[in-house]
């Protein structure tokens, strides 16, 4: 979804005289305007400014130039001289017009006026344009800020009694945030690893004499378990050399609707010492499984909740799944009203319940954007994390990331829940993902420049919310294209770039993984995904690989913890290969991922969710979300429970059949 919202500040659009004859009627299907600008402080004395120049219209503008760019109180620094070329501008397209200024004394959430003139030619007809963008600065590093305290009443709904509505997504799609200032040059822009290459699913299978390889009790199902590989004999492993580093689909089902685009699947699997049932969500629908997967039955949102507030229920639905509480939680984002103010409705209920009613009893928490004070300001891009005693949830509102924690108990309890919330007041963490298996702690990062990662941080128990800059190898930003065979564009109107990732923690161990698309350039010839270790005791970077091949594009990437592994989602396409957006599975240090199906077409754009979350009851094994397309740009989306073949618990006689599709690139191992 995407609001107003996304081009706040002061911002003034005029057409200036022409410089040849009435240029300005001529073109006036051409109007330029400012986005929203990435800001940095470089160093106390400089701040960094990346301007996206837009065209709104509907026709092209060609040679397009900034004549003058300059910042109320501040001396420009670069660029060194003017005019900057921006080229050609179709209609709705934007380039970043990047400068530094310094100053003595830069004052923090200080307004600073910046003011833009150039020219552009349409149809042979030179006109100037001026626009006029306010500019904040950013807070500094490292920091930190108070929580806010909330809290919401339950509601409780049974049997779908609510007839059902439409669910009507806005046309705008979600647009990049604001776009990355070019940092200090760190590293050279090339990769660390081999290429992570591409295969069809396996399906799994083992005779019913190796089910000793799989006793319920060598599989431990918590995040903070060790490998198996220790406990596994030497025998075994010569019966099954895969068994360490193989990875196998226990379940590959689709499931869903066809409509709703994006699809913007998301899906957890749940239930303790009995119900496997697996919740799954596209962007206007619901999925339900009592059968761990094998079937799904479809829900109707509209029917099961009340749909009349606000805008009524839009899109981008995540769901979770806390096996300390046993509660599944289902997150969905209502449209802006006419008031522009919007809601995240929270909604609980646990395996046996969704069993017993269908998947329609639930307990549910409206979050609205007066709850977060947020006046006549919507909330976009929501995302959740189950920690040890709190779920969080974060949601994009004004110009940065807004992060709530609820407590578990409550939310198991059916009771008004008591939320304490962060101020979204920096814009580097916007459209951002919240990093799982937070454990104790929760953490999110955004970009201040290239070659700096912000990282945020709240703890349980603390009422303040930390933040510090990391140093990091510079990657390519911009937004990022790979062209398919039909020469469409499957990252279109990217907007799942920004950080995620993962905690890997346990008693020898604990480390916090970023993962974010970077852009082509260097050298990577297509775009691809950054990750960054650090180490949680002292936010040091222990090292920063890619997920990347030379024949296709990486994006939507998603991390999870199972048994001491990373296991991704994320999708693949285009490049030098031209295959349509297509998602794949698979686990870290394998430097091969898997897909469960394969498109044949582009929709219009890909994204924005690819969720995987850890599986339960079984606890070594990872359950993902993702979707093909086919003709007339159908959706196909999957379910996919899969790990290595060691964790399977017991090992299934038979399971769906295996892909017939071919390998699009090679694999490294």
């Amino acid at each position: 979804m995407s609001t107003a919202n996304r081009t706040r500040g002061l911002l003034v659009v005029t057409c200036m005289a022409a410089l040849l004859g009435n240029a300005c009627a001529r073109s006036s299907s051409v109007t330029i305007s400012a986005d929203e600008a990435g800001v940095a402080l470089e160093n106390p004395n400089t701040l960094l400014i990346a301007l996206p120049i837009a065209n709104r219209g509907s026709i092209t503008a060609s040679q397009v130039a900034v004549e003058s760019f300059d910042l109320q109180s501040a001396t420009r620094t670069a660029p060194a001289t003017l005019p900057v070329k921006l080229g050609t501008l179709a209609g709705k397209q934007r380039a970043i017009v990047e400068g530094a200024f310094s100053s003595g004394h830069w004052v923090r959430d200080r307004t600073y006026l910046l003011k833009v003139r150039g020219t552009y030619v349409v149809r042979g007809n030179a006109s100037k344009f001026s626009v006029q963008r306010g500019i904040r600065v950013p807070p500094a590093a490292p920091d930190s800020a108070p929580i806010r305290a909330t809290q919401a009443s339950p509601h409780s709904v049974s049997g779908a009694p609510y007839p059902h509505q439409n669910v009507v997504i806005p046309d705008e799609v979600n647009r990049p945030g604001p776009p990355v200032p070019t940092g200090t040059q760190r590293g050279d822009l090339k990769p660390t690893l081999s290429p992570t290459g591409i295969r069809p699913g396996q399906a799994f299978h083992h005779s019913a004499a190796d089910r000793r390889l799989h006793n319920p009790a060598t599989v431990p199902v918590t995040n903070r378990s060790r490998s198996v590989a220790n406990r596994i004999s030497r025998a075994a492993l010569l019966r099954h050399p895969g068994a360490l580093d193989d990875l196998v689909f226990v379940k590959n089902t689709s499931f869903g609707a066809p409509g709703g685009q994006p699809n913007d699947p998301s899906g957890a699997s749940g239930g303790i010492n009995g119900p496997d049932v697996v919740l799954a969500t596209g962007n206007t629908y619901a999925s339900l499984s009592t059968d761990g997967g094998s079937t799904f039955r479809q829900l109707d949102p509209t029917t099961i909740f009340p749909n009349g507030d606000d805008g009524g229920l839009c899109c981008d639905q995540v769901v979770h799944y806390s096996p300390s509480v046993n509660r599944f939680f289902w997150l969905m984002q209502f449209r802006s009203g006419s008031n522009g103010q919007n809601r995240l409705r929270l909604a609980a209920a646990s395996p046996e319940t969704l069993i017993s009613s269908g998947g329609t009893a639930w307990t549910y928490w409206d979050l609205t954007s007066a709850t977060f004070g947020l006046g006549n300001n919507s909330m976009d891009y929501p995302d959740l994390s189950a920690g040890t005693n709190f779920l969080y949830v974060s949601v994009d509102a004004t110009s940065g990331l807004l992060v709530a924690r609820i407590p578990l108990a409550e939310l198991r309890d059916a009771v008004t829940i008591h939320i304490d919330y962060t101020s979204p007041s920096d814009n580097s963490a916007y459209g951002v993902h919240l990093v799982q298996n937070p454990g104790d702690e929760i953490f999110w990062a955004g970009h201040p420049t290239t070659s700096l990662l912000r990282v945020f941080s709240l703890k349980e128990g603390s009422n303040r919310y930390y933040w510090r800059d990391i140093k990091i190898n510079s990657y390519p930003a911009g937004v990022p294209s790979s062209l398919s065979l039909d020469g469409t564009d499957w990252l279109a109107s990217l907007f799942s770039g920004g950080p995620g990732g993962i905690r890997l923690w346990s008693s020898a161990e604990d480390e916090i993984w970023f993962e974010w698309m970077g852009n082509r350039g260097g050298g990577f010839p297509h775009p691809h995904v950054q990750v960054v270790r650090l180490k949680h005791s002292d936010f040091s970077v222990i090292e920063q690989i890619q997920i990347w091949n030379a024949n296709f594009a990486f994006g939507y990437a998603s991390f999870t913890v199972a048994n001491g592994r990373v296991g991704v989602s994320l999708a693949f396409g285009g490049g030098g290969g031209g295959a349509y957006g297509t998602p794949a599975v698979g686990i870290m240090g394998d430097h091969v991922v898997y897909q469960p199906c394969t498109s044949t077409a582009n929709a219009p754009r890909y994204g924005d969710y690819s969720t995987v979350r850890q599986a339960f009851p079984n606890g070594g094994l990872f359950s993902a979300e993702g979707y093909c397309v086919g003709a007339g740009q159908t959706f196909d989306p999957h379910y996919v429970l899969f790990g290595r073949s060691a964790d399977v618990n017991p090992p299934p006689i038979s399971v769906t059949p295996t892909l017939t599709t071919q390998p699009l690139g090679l694999a490294h191992r």
